[in-house]
Formats: C-alpha cells, structure tokens, sequence
C-alpha cells in the first residue's frame, strides 16, 4: 500500500514494525478495496498507528575460530541443547578456554549469549504467527514456560504479545 509522502505525518526515520490492531486491520482493508473517504481513512490510519514493542537482541559473533564455529552451528541451529563440555569436545579445546573466549569476545556468558540468539529467532517465529509453545521447541525449550521466563528476562515482555499484536 503507497501513501503520498505529504500526507504522511510519520517521521520515524528506520523501518518500524507496528502493532496490527483490529481498528488498523479494518483499515488497511479498506484502504484496499477502495478509494472512498481514503484522505480521512489514511489521518486515521496514521494516528493509529503505534511502533511494536521493540528490543535490540545484539549478538556479537566471536572471531577466534573455535569460538566462531560454535556460534555459527548455534544460530544456525538454536534448537542445539550441548552444554559447554560437548561443545569444548567438538572445537578441540577446554571448557575454561571457551568460556573465556566466549566472555572475552561477547562480553557476555556461553548461556547469556546462546539465550539471546534464541531470542533474537523467536522474534521472527512469534511475528510470523508461530504459536509460543511451538516457538519453545523449536528453540530447544523443553517447556513454554522455561522459553516464555527466558523471553521476559531479555526483553522483559511476555511472548504472547508478539501475537497479541496480530
């Protein structure tokens, strides 16, 4: 959907997601099927319309190979559940080395940085309609409420309002 530039009092200056609300649904359909009143529709539309809950999941990704190695797997991968002696095993090194590594490259712990890759992935599964449950196993939470209190300690929301937005 194309608004004219002068008539769009938005000044948000990156791409913002907005919370789809029953009125701004009902509005976007009606901007779509017709022309009719569109002037009132759209100053409507845009008074409505109110930027998602955001948050920044930065991860930083580690440089030294064997530490980069287990990044890429994980975001490749979240659903990988090895804790730090198997990963140590696979990159042919200690759990000290990785966990230095990992605090030296990251600022933050193995476990902080693999819960904010998780995070940072189910943003897009629950903004695409994916239910909480199945955002959580997909994860490699055993249960909902292990990935909904890792969720809320991150972003200090509940999942549910990903898709209560929608």
């Amino acid at each position: 959907m194309l608004f004219e530039p002068d008539r769009c009092p938005l000044t948000w200056t990156e791409p913002t997601g907005v919370l789809m609300t029953p009125p701004l649904r009902e509005l976007v359909i009606h901007l779509g099927e017709t022309s009719h009143a569109r002037p009132l529709a759209e100053a409507l539309l845009f008074q409505l319309l109110e930027p998602a809950p955001s948050n920044t999941f930065p991860v930083p990704l580690p440089t030294d190979p064997r530490i980069r190695m287990i990044a890429e797997t994980l975001i490749a991968n979240q659903a990988d559940g090895r804790e730090l002696p198997a990963w140590a095993s696979h990159a042919h090194t200690s759990v000290r080395t990785i966990t230095r590594l990992v605090s030296e490259e990251t600022g933050l712990t193995f476990a902080q940085w693999r819960t904010r890759v998780r995070i940072r992935a189910a943003l897009t599964m629950l903004a695409n309609g994916r239910p909480v449950g199945a955002t959580a196993r997909a994860l490699g939470y055993r249960k909902p409420a292990a990935f909904s209190a890792a969720f809320h300690r991150v972003t200090g929301q509940h999942p549910s309002i990903y898709l209560d937005a929608g």
